[in-house]
């Protein structure tokens, strides 16, 4: 009995080999285009007099479509950690390298989008010649953005790529657990500074019997014991003292609005 004989020459396997290794996700690239157009759409509505609904962030309470574009952005980041550093920790590339490149490109994404909010300013005194009325200081510590968009992407893919290189899945979903209940206790169990606890749950008392300790419980879960309104929450006071820069409206910035 004769054996089955391969054709394939090996110049033709590498490089099928080679095509296989390019091969990309389908799904996150109609993603990621999808998602980029919408925010094109968003960003160029034709006339800021008629805007469609959708197309616009919601004032505070509830959610559009567009506010789930920058979160989009952010989802897309994760998914590609996952799927790229997994494909070269199978070919046994060494830990320290990976982590070595995702500082790198965390870095690189930081600068672009540090470059991107000073090309305005750099083309604005360019035309007007105004160099030397131009408050550097001013602009670097006041008025330049330092959390902005392609920042935020910057410091989660640094923060996200390292904790999946160097943790189990146990300890990443731990980690997420934490960060979200945290998020959640901090905004409804800490006040602003200057703003206290509200009256209703500074004057309650706590029943000792058992259908009152599970009343008390449903309450802790349910009602917040601080404001959550515009400009008045631990968020805003985050971003207004303690991030560097500028804000993108008023008190706080604009992409972190749907969390509040």
């Amino acid at each position: 009995m004769s054996t089955p004989q391969n054709d394939t020459s090996p110049e033709q396997f590498q490089t099928e080999q080679s095509a296989a290794n390019r091969e990309r996700l389908d799904a996150l690239d109609a993603y990621r285009g999808l998602t980029i157009a919408a925010m094109i759409t968003v960003n160029n509505p034709g006339t800021w007099s008629y805007v469609y609904g959708p197309l616009r962030h919601v004032n505070w309470n509830g959610l559009a479509p567009t506010d789930l574009i920058f979160p989009s952005f952010v989802f897309m980041v994760g998914v590609s950690i996952a799927f790229s550093l997994c494909k070269h920790l199978a070919k046994g590339t060494p830990r320290g390298g990976l982590a070595a490149k995702v500082i790198t490109r965390a870095v690189k994404i930081y600068l672009v989008g540090m470059i991107l909010y000073m090309i305005g300013p750099i083309v604005a005194n360019t035309l007007k010649q105004t160099w030397g009325e131009f408050d550097f200081l001013k602009y670097f510590t006041e008025d330049l953005r330092y959390t902005g968009v392609l920042h935020r992407i910057a410091i989660v893919f640094l923060v996200c790529g390292l904790l999946f290189l160097y943790t189990k899945p146990r300890t990443q979903l731990a980690v997420c657990i934490l960060f979200l209940v945290g998020y959640w206790l901090c905004m409804t169990r800490i006040p602003m500074p200057g703003q206290g606890v509200s009256e209703k749950m500074a004057t309650s008392t706590v029943s000792t019997d058992s259908s009152g300790l599970w009343h008390r419980l449903d309450t802790f879960i349910r009602m917040p014991t601080v404001e959550l309104r515009p400009g008045n929450n631990l968020a805003t006071w985050v971003d207004g003292k303690l991030l560097p820069g500028r804000t993108w409206w008023g008190p706080w910035n604009e992409e972190r609005k749907w969390e509040e």
